[in-house]
């Protein structure tokens, strides 16, 4: 059974950025930490943060020491004022589509419109936009409703940033008919996410056998969702999350499409999708199984990994001309590969949100790994020590740096003044030491074999490549991970800058790669391979597109594609060798 996720599929802008301010505000705030009402319409959200000590209220009288979170679908202006009141430190994380509604309306009742607002009843947010008009505006959430509406020779119409764009469309056809005569305005205040999440809804139950639709039971936008699936005409699934799928609804179906409401957090979405996958698992044949289980353990026990690592240390060694280059891939593999079982096996909290199926591999083999973590880095410290003892000490350094990078070695009065306890709990420092790492081992070993004869500035040049290309890998890894790092409180280069703009960053390293590529070889300071490796940056260009395409967006297919380019570095790199 294939899984089509949705390319919408999660948070969106609103949400993203209400997530954003809450953990940020968990991670600097001292004293008590509340919501106004739920920050966002899901359970697991919820009880994350009220795990983290953060508590959801909405009668603030007695709360005056601390601070408090506005939700996401904003509050009325005499709640607001209630909150002033108190002397609560206020962080508002209303949606800023929101707050232009609240705008509109505000101005229109004071000049004296009828505001009309299209959307739920019930819902937080249009609790909030009547505020602003003074509770003399009036909801409408069918075209049959719109009988009742009262006369009027101004009228503002809006509509829930989570509203259906056809219901919207279809109350509005009838809201012109009821005021033939009157100054009418209407806004579409329709979240462009929520537009998207329906169109895609549509197209993508064309092309499945089943849809699911996955988000919180209060969750409006989600509710809509799964209503678009349902007239689409496919047999259709809402869940809250994984727990809720029962295999036997899926029997016969040959693919699933996958979405989620605009409050779902990243890692339920892969949980469910984790979950159909194993139901479609008992149905493989076993040769099938073995195969497709092969392949999910090498890649989420690092072994994939590591042999990215080779490739990157046998393109390093001959583009410095280090013909007996047997030996450093192996040693920059054995070392990649227990540095990443070491952390996944300390690092258990960021696992579990970035990546579900992978915390399961560890949870049950966490001994195996340790034992198999230490028995690597031992045997590249081994094998560097008998090529030299320069190159031993090398390695041993990078293994020790590695081990404290998730140690909390930082003294406690430092501590209490930076904020921080570990080096993993720097700002941006995961990105920066894991190329920093790479690049040391990959290009450090082969310069060491033969330093008498390779340039310093040689060596300098293919350790800024390395270092770059896997920064920009790094970084890729990062934005995938955006969502579970700021739960965690990680302070990664996308949680610190955003998204998009690392996307950008990542497009200028790589083509900064490719012209150091073109100028060294150019130059005579790096081997002709130079020109081979020019695959390197096109690749990666390739792989962020279909990223950017959610072709490969999470799991297994995203580690495969991204740490491909290594390995093909390799290949292309030991064809050249062989060929020259």
């Amino acid at each position: 059974m294939r899984v089509i996720i949705a390319k919408s599929a999660g948070f969106c802008m609103g949400v993203r950025r209400a997530m954003s301010k809450a953990f940020l505000t968990l991670k600097k705030e001292k004293g008590p930490i509340y919501t106004y009402g739920p920050l966002i319409h899901n359970p697991q959200v919820v009880r994350l943060l009220s795990e983290k000590g953060v508590l959801s209220v909405t009668d603030v009288s007695g709360t005056d020491r601390g601070t408090i979170v506005i939700r996401a679908h904003g509050i009325s202006p005499q709640e607001r004022m209630r909150v002033r009141a108190t002397h609560l430190k206020i962080v508002d994380a209303t949606c800023p589509k929101v707050m232009k509604i609240h705008a509109a309306a505000k101005k229109h009742h004071r000049q004296g419109y009828l505001v009309v607002v299209v959307g739920d009843r019930d819902h937080p947010e249009v609790s909030g936009i009547l505020g602003y008009t003074e509770g003399k505006g009036v909801v409408v959430g069918s075209p049959q409703e719109v009988k009742d509406l009262p006369d009027a020779g101004r009228v503002l119409v809006v509509a829930q940033t989570t509203y259906s764009q056809e219901m919207f469309s279809a109350i509005l056809e009838e809201i012109g008919r009821r005021y033939p005569a009157a100054e009418l305005e209407a806004v579409d205040t329709l979240c462009d996410s929520t537009k998207r999440r329906q169109d895609e809804v549509r197209e993508l139950a064309g092309r499945v056998d089943a849809m699911v639709v996955v988000g919180g039971r209060d969750s409006g936008n989600t509710r809509r969702l799964f209503e678009t699936a349902i007239k689409s005409g496919v047999p259709s699934f809402r869940i809250e999350d994984e727990n809720d799928l029962n295999p036997s609804d899926f029997a016969g179906f040959k693919t699933v499409g996958l979405t989620a409401g605009a409050s779902t957090p990243n890692w339920v979405i892969m949980r469910v999708c984790d979950r159909l996958v194993d139901i479609d698992r008992s149905r493989r044949s076993w040769p099938v199984e073995a195969l497709t289980g092969m392949l999910r353990f090498v890649v989420n026990g690092y072994l994939w990994a590591g042999l990215a690592a080779g490739g990157l240390g046998t393109a390093a060694a001959l583009l410095m001309g280090v013909d007996s280059f047997f030996w450093v891939p192996v040693v920059s593999g054995l070392y990649v590969f227990s540095m990443h079982l070491i952390n996944r096996v300390v690092d258990t909290e960021g696992t579990h949100f970035n990546d579900p199926s992978r915390e399961r591999l560890f949870l049950r083999r966490r001994a195996p790994f340790m034992i198999t973590a230490v028995v690597s880095s031992l045997g590249a410290i081994f094998i560097a020590w008998r090529l030299s003892g320069i190159i031993g000490l090398l390695v041993g350094f990078a293994v020790l740096m590695g081990l404290i990078f998730t140690a909390p070695i930082i003294p406690a009065g430092l501590q209490r003044r930076l904020g921080y306890g570990r080096i993993k709990d720097i700002p941006a420092s995961k990105t920066f030491l894991v190329a920093a790492a790479w690049a040391a081992v990959s290009a450090g070993v082969p310069y060491l074999l033969e330093a008498s004869r390779i340039g310093p500035v040689t060596f300098l040049t293919v350790f800024v490549l390395c270092f770059l290309v896997v920064f920009i890998r790094a970084s890729l890894y990062d934005i995938r991970d955006i969502q579970g790092d700021a739960v965690v409180g990680r302070e990664t280069i996308p949680v610190i800058i955003g998204k998009p703009w690392t996307q950008r960053l990542v497009l200028i390293l790589t083509g900064v790669v490719a012209l150091i590529l073109a100028l060294s070889v150019s130059a005579g300071l790096v081997t002709s391979l130079g020109w081979w490796l020019m695959i390197v940056p096109g690749y990666c260009l390739f792989t962020l597109w279909l990223y950017h395409r959610r072709v490969i967006f999470q799991g297994i297919t995203f580690e495969v594609m991204v740490d491909l380019e290594f390995i093909l570095a390799g290949v292309v790199s030991t064809v050249w060798f062989v060929t020259k």
